[in-house]
Protein backbone atom coordinates (compact mmCIF):
# COMPACT_ATOMS: atom_id res chain seq x y z
CA UNK A 1 0.00 0.00 0.00
CA UNK A 2 1.05 3.49 -1.37
CA UNK A 3 2.06 5.10 2.23
CA UNK A 4 1.41 8.76 0.62
CA UNK A 5 -1.78 7.83 -1.50
CA UNK A 6 -4.61 9.45 -0.39
CA UNK A 7 -8.29 7.69 -1.61
CA UNK A 8 -10.81 10.80 -2.00
CA UNK A 9 -14.85 8.94 -1.91
CA UNK A 10 -16.96 10.91 -3.90
CA UNK A 11 -20.38 9.88 -3.55
CA UNK A 12 -23.18 11.32 -6.56
CA UNK A 13 -26.61 11.06 -6.31
CA UNK A 14 -28.53 13.49 -8.97
CA UNK A 15 -25.02 16.04 -8.67
CA UNK A 16 -23.37 15.22 -11.81
CA UNK A 17 -23.11 19.30 -12.55
CA UNK A 18 -20.96 19.81 -9.52
CA UNK A 19 -18.31 16.67 -10.26
CA UNK A 20 -16.19 18.95 -12.47
CA UNK A 21 -15.61 21.52 -10.14
CA UNK A 22 -15.26 19.12 -7.20
CA UNK A 23 -12.67 17.36 -9.13
CA UNK A 24 -10.73 20.10 -10.14
CA UNK A 25 -10.46 21.40 -6.41
CA UNK A 26 -8.23 17.81 -6.01
CA UNK A 27 -6.45 18.66 -9.15
CA UNK A 28 -5.57 21.68 -7.39
CA UNK A 29 -4.06 19.99 -4.29
CA UNK A 30 -0.42 20.52 -3.62
CA UNK A 31 -0.23 16.84 -2.61
CA UNK A 32 -0.18 14.97 -6.10
CA UNK A 33 -0.75 11.50 -4.97
CA UNK A 34 -4.82 10.79 -4.89
CA UNK A 35 -7.29 8.78 -6.05
CA UNK A 36 -10.75 9.93 -6.75
CA UNK A 37 -13.27 7.22 -6.41
CA UNK A 38 -16.64 8.53 -7.89
CA UNK A 39 -19.87 6.22 -7.18
CA UNK A 40 -22.77 6.43 -8.68
CA UNK A 41 -25.35 5.54 -6.46
CA UNK A 42 -27.76 5.20 -9.36
CA UNK A 43 -28.25 8.78 -9.99
CA UNK A 44 -30.24 9.16 -12.83
CA UNK A 45 -28.24 11.79 -14.33
CA UNK A 46 -25.66 11.85 -16.37
CA UNK A 47 -23.56 11.03 -13.55
CA UNK A 48 -21.90 8.14 -15.79
CA UNK A 49 -20.99 10.26 -18.45
CA UNK A 50 -19.41 13.33 -16.51
CA UNK A 51 -17.39 10.95 -14.65
CA UNK A 52 -15.84 9.29 -17.77
CA UNK A 53 -14.66 12.03 -18.98
CA UNK A 54 -13.30 13.08 -15.78
CA UNK A 55 -11.59 9.89 -16.34
CA UNK A 56 -10.24 10.44 -19.62
CA UNK A 57 -9.11 14.13 -18.38
CA UNK A 58 -6.90 12.43 -15.14
CA UNK A 59 -6.03 9.09 -15.12
CA UNK A 60 -6.33 9.38 -11.20
CA UNK A 61 -9.92 9.28 -11.13
CA UNK A 62 -11.62 5.68 -10.84
CA UNK A 63 -14.98 5.10 -11.25
CA UNK A 64 -18.08 2.28 -9.47
CA UNK A 65 -21.45 2.28 -10.36
CA UNK A 66 -24.16 0.55 -8.10
CA UNK A 67 -27.45 0.41 -7.64
CA UNK A 68 -29.36 3.33 -5.51
CA UNK A 69 -28.92 2.82 -1.88
CA UNK A 70 -28.18 5.98 -0.46
CA UNK A 71 -25.11 8.02 1.20
CA UNK A 72 -24.19 5.61 3.85
CA UNK A 73 -24.31 2.67 0.96
CA UNK A 74 -22.39 4.83 -1.61
CA UNK A 75 -19.59 5.74 1.21
CA UNK A 76 -18.86 2.25 2.20
CA UNK A 77 -18.62 1.74 -1.85
CA UNK A 78 -15.92 3.76 -2.00
CA UNK A 79 -13.74 2.26 0.80
CA UNK A 80 -14.18 -0.91 -0.39
CA UNK A 81 -12.17 -0.26 -3.48
CA UNK A 82 -9.97 2.26 -1.84
CA UNK A 83 -6.08 1.41 -2.36
CA UNK A 84 -4.79 4.43 -0.03
CA UNK A 85 -3.25 4.75 3.28
CA UNK A 86 -5.60 7.74 4.09
CA UNK A 87 -8.88 8.78 3.64
CA UNK A 88 -11.09 11.80 2.22
CA UNK A 89 -14.64 11.69 2.00
CA UNK A 90 -15.91 14.64 -0.50
CA UNK A 91 -19.42 15.03 -1.22
CA UNK A 92 -19.78 16.08 -4.98
CA UNK A 93 -21.16 19.27 -4.44
CA UNK A 94 -18.34 20.37 -1.76
CA UNK A 95 -14.80 21.22 -2.75
CA UNK A 96 -11.32 21.33 -0.68
CA UNK A 97 -8.62 24.62 -0.90
CA UNK A 98 -5.55 23.11 -2.77
CA UNK A 99 -2.98 22.61 0.43
CA UNK A 100 -5.64 20.53 2.56
CA UNK A 101 -4.25 17.06 1.88
CA UNK A 102 -0.37 17.86 2.15
CA UNK A 103 -0.95 19.82 5.41
CA UNK A 104 -3.30 17.07 6.77
CA UNK A 105 -1.15 14.35 5.38
CA UNK A 106 2.23 16.18 7.15
CA UNK A 107 0.27 16.25 10.43
CA UNK A 108 -0.61 12.36 10.29
CA UNK A 109 2.59 11.58 9.37
CA UNK A 110 3.66 12.19 13.21
CA UNK A 111 0.57 10.00 14.79
CA UNK A 112 2.20 7.09 17.09
CA UNK A 113 -1.20 5.46 16.68
CA UNK A 114 -4.48 5.85 14.26
CA UNK A 115 -5.67 9.47 14.31
CA UNK A 116 -7.64 12.01 11.93
CA UNK A 117 -7.13 15.13 11.32
CA UNK A 118 -9.75 18.12 10.76
CA UNK A 119 -9.39 21.39 9.22
CA UNK A 120 -11.67 24.95 9.59
CA UNK A 121 -14.28 25.28 7.09
CA UNK A 122 -16.44 27.69 5.83
CA UNK A 123 -19.75 27.92 4.29
CA UNK A 124 -20.38 28.97 0.45
CA UNK A 125 -23.56 30.25 -0.75
CA UNK A 126 -25.35 27.24 -3.06
CA UNK A 127 -24.98 29.09 -6.16
CA UNK A 128 -21.24 29.96 -5.81
CA UNK A 129 -19.61 27.97 -2.45
CA UNK A 130 -16.92 30.65 -2.88
CA UNK A 131 -19.57 33.33 -1.67
CA UNK A 132 -18.97 32.89 1.99
CA UNK A 133 -22.27 32.93 4.26
CA UNK A 134 -22.13 33.43 8.19
CA UNK A 135 -21.48 30.75 10.64
CA UNK A 136 -22.06 30.42 13.85
CA UNK A 137 -20.88 26.42 14.70
CA UNK A 138 -17.13 25.88 14.95
CA UNK A 139 -15.28 22.93 13.60
CA UNK A 140 -13.67 20.61 15.51
CA UNK A 141 -13.19 22.34 18.93
CA UNK A 142 -12.95 19.76 21.11
CA UNK A 143 -13.38 21.04 24.40
CA UNK A 144 -13.77 18.29 27.36
CA UNK A 145 -11.05 16.08 28.66
CA UNK A 146 -12.40 12.78 26.06
CA UNK A 147 -13.60 14.16 22.42
CA UNK A 148 -16.59 11.44 22.60
CA UNK A 149 -18.47 13.17 24.83
CA UNK A 150 -18.14 16.39 22.91
CA UNK A 151 -19.76 14.34 20.55
CA UNK A 152 -22.19 12.93 22.24
CA UNK A 153 -23.16 16.50 23.95
CA UNK A 154 -22.76 18.82 21.87
CA UNK A 155 -23.14 17.71 18.09
CA UNK A 156 -25.04 20.46 16.12
CA UNK A 157 -25.89 22.36 18.81
CA UNK A 158 -22.28 23.81 19.49
CA UNK A 159 -20.01 20.81 17.50
CA UNK A 160 -20.03 20.70 13.44
CA UNK A 161 -17.46 18.59 11.66
CA UNK A 162 -18.52 18.59 7.72
CA UNK A 163 -16.74 15.16 6.98
CA UNK A 164 -14.81 16.83 4.11
CA UNK A 165 -12.62 18.75 6.72
CA UNK A 166 -11.51 15.60 7.76
CA UNK A 167 -8.75 13.23 7.05
CA UNK A 168 -8.83 9.82 8.18
CA UNK A 169 -5.96 6.54 9.34
CA UNK A 170 -7.28 4.19 6.48
CA UNK A 171 -6.94 1.62 9.64
CA UNK A 172 -10.39 2.94 11.05
CA UNK A 173 -12.60 1.77 8.04
CA UNK A 174 -10.02 -1.97 7.11
CA UNK A 175 -8.90 -3.07 10.57
CA UNK A 176 -11.22 -1.39 13.22
CA UNK A 177 -14.47 -2.07 11.48
CA UNK A 178 -15.64 1.72 10.88
CA UNK A 179 -18.39 2.36 8.61
CA UNK A 180 -21.35 3.70 7.78
CA UNK A 181 -24.73 2.06 9.29
CA UNK A 182 -26.93 2.29 6.27
CA UNK A 183 -30.31 1.15 8.20
CA UNK A 184 -29.84 4.94 9.53
CA UNK A 185 -31.85 7.59 7.09
CA UNK A 186 -29.97 10.15 8.59
CA UNK A 187 -27.41 11.21 11.33
CA UNK A 188 -25.01 8.26 9.66
CA UNK A 189 -22.15 10.94 9.65
CA UNK A 190 -22.48 10.99 13.86
CA UNK A 191 -22.60 7.58 14.34
CA UNK A 192 -19.69 6.86 12.53
CA UNK A 193 -17.60 9.81 14.45
CA UNK A 194 -18.61 8.16 17.77
CA UNK A 195 -17.40 4.56 16.29
CA UNK A 196 -14.19 6.84 15.46
CA UNK A 197 -13.79 8.11 18.95
CA UNK A 198 -14.43 4.87 20.73
CA UNK A 199 -10.89 4.06 19.25
CA UNK A 200 -9.40 6.93 21.04
CA UNK A 201 -7.86 8.09 18.28
CA UNK A 202 -5.30 11.05 18.44
CA UNK A 203 -6.34 14.24 16.77
CA UNK A 204 -5.02 16.57 14.71
CA UNK A 205 -6.78 20.08 13.98
CA UNK A 206 -5.88 22.66 11.48
CA UNK A 207 -6.81 26.03 12.27
CA UNK A 208 -7.30 27.07 8.73
CA UNK A 209 -10.22 26.96 6.46
CA UNK A 210 -9.39 24.31 3.82
CA UNK A 211 -13.06 23.00 3.18
CA UNK A 212 -15.94 25.07 1.42
CA UNK A 213 -19.06 23.29 2.15
CA UNK A 214 -21.75 24.07 -0.08
CA UNK A 215 -24.50 25.23 2.12
CA UNK A 216 -28.04 23.74 0.82
CA UNK A 217 -31.29 23.41 2.45
CA UNK A 218 -31.92 19.23 1.95
CA UNK A 219 -35.34 18.01 1.07
CA UNK A 220 -34.56 15.30 4.15
CA UNK A 221 -34.14 18.25 6.78
CA UNK A 222 -37.13 19.94 6.19
CA UNK A 223 -38.44 16.73 7.49
CA UNK A 224 -38.54 17.21 11.68
CA UNK A 225 -40.31 13.72 12.03
CA UNK A 226 -37.61 11.79 9.97
CA UNK A 227 -34.63 13.28 11.12
CA UNK A 228 -35.98 12.81 14.73
CA UNK A 229 -36.45 9.10 13.80
CA UNK A 230 -32.73 9.24 12.34
CA UNK A 231 -31.14 10.99 15.51
CA UNK A 232 -33.16 8.75 17.84
CA UNK A 233 -32.04 5.46 16.18
CA UNK A 234 -28.36 6.61 16.27
CA UNK A 235 -28.34 7.55 19.78
CA UNK A 236 -30.37 4.42 20.84
CA UNK A 237 -27.68 2.20 18.70
CA UNK A 238 -24.68 4.09 20.73
CA UNK A 239 -26.13 3.74 24.16
CA UNK A 240 -26.03 0.05 23.63
CA UNK A 241 -22.17 -0.21 22.54
CA UNK A 242 -21.34 2.80 25.40
CA UNK A 243 -23.55 1.01 28.14
CA UNK A 244 -20.44 0.34 30.24
CA UNK A 245 -19.10 4.01 30.19
CA UNK A 246 -21.77 5.62 32.29
CA UNK A 247 -19.82 8.99 31.21
CA UNK A 248 -20.98 8.54 27.91
CA UNK A 249 -24.23 6.47 28.31
CA UNK A 250 -25.51 9.77 30.63
CA UNK A 251 -24.56 12.17 27.42
CA UNK A 252 -26.26 10.15 24.94
CA UNK A 253 -29.76 9.79 27.63
CA UNK A 254 -29.05 13.92 27.83
CA UNK A 255 -28.75 14.24 24.09
CA UNK A 256 -32.33 12.34 23.59
CA UNK A 257 -33.63 14.66 25.57
CA UNK A 258 -32.41 17.65 23.70
CA UNK A 259 -33.45 15.95 20.26
CA UNK A 260 -36.85 15.32 21.75
CA UNK A 261 -36.81 18.94 22.77
CA UNK A 262 -35.51 20.27 19.85
CA UNK A 263 -37.72 18.49 17.18
CA UNK A 264 -40.92 19.46 19.57
CA UNK A 265 -41.77 15.99 21.38
CA UNK A 266 -42.43 16.93 24.55
CA UNK A 267 -44.87 19.47 25.66
CA UNK A 268 -42.82 21.97 27.28
CA UNK A 269 -41.13 22.23 23.92
CA UNK A 270 -44.61 23.15 22.07
CA UNK A 271 -45.05 24.98 24.82
CA UNK A 272 -42.29 27.47 24.41
CA UNK A 273 -42.56 27.33 20.19
CA UNK A 274 -46.02 28.79 20.52
CA UNK A 275 -45.59 31.16 22.99
CA UNK A 276 -42.12 32.37 21.39
CA UNK A 277 -43.95 33.21 18.10
CA UNK A 278 -47.43 34.99 20.10
CA UNK A 279 -46.70 38.62 19.72
CA UNK A 280 -49.57 39.16 22.36
CA UNK A 281 -48.00 36.86 24.72
CA UNK A 282 -44.74 38.71 24.30
CA UNK A 283 -46.28 42.47 24.25
CA UNK A 284 -49.15 41.25 26.81
CA UNK A 285 -47.78 39.27 29.56
CA UNK A 286 -46.01 40.38 32.57
CA UNK A 287 -42.14 40.29 32.54
CA UNK A 288 -41.47 38.23 35.12
CA UNK A 289 -44.66 35.82 34.34
CA UNK A 290 -43.16 35.43 30.76
CA UNK A 291 -39.23 34.65 32.86
CA UNK A 292 -40.98 32.30 34.49
CA UNK A 293 -42.49 30.06 31.98
CA UNK A 294 -39.01 30.65 30.12
CA UNK A 295 -37.26 29.15 32.24
CA UNK A 296 -40.02 26.12 32.83
CA UNK A 297 -39.66 25.78 29.28
CA UNK A 298 -35.74 25.88 28.62
CA UNK A 299 -33.84 23.07 27.29
CA UNK A 300 -32.51 20.48 29.26
CA UNK A 301 -29.83 20.67 31.24
CA UNK A 302 -26.16 19.24 30.04
CA UNK A 303 -24.41 16.63 32.62
CA UNK A 304 -20.91 18.16 31.97
CA UNK A 305 -20.27 21.72 31.22
CA UNK A 306 -17.43 22.93 28.76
Amino acid sequence: MNSDLISVVIPCFKQSHFLDACVASLESQTHRDWEAIIVNDGSPDNTRDASHALMHRDGRVRYVEKMNGGLSSARNAGLEVARGRWIQFLDADDLIEPTKLATQVEQLASAKRVAFSCCDYWLGAASDPRVRLPRTQASCDFKLPRPVLDMALRWEWSLSIPIHTALFDARFFRELGVGFDQALPNHEDWDMWMQVLRHQPEIFYVPEELAIYRYGESSMSRNPELMWKGFSAAVRKQSGLYAEDEDVLRSLEYMQRLIDYRYHRTLKSRIRRVLDHNRYYKQGCPWPVQKFIARMTDRPVPPFTW
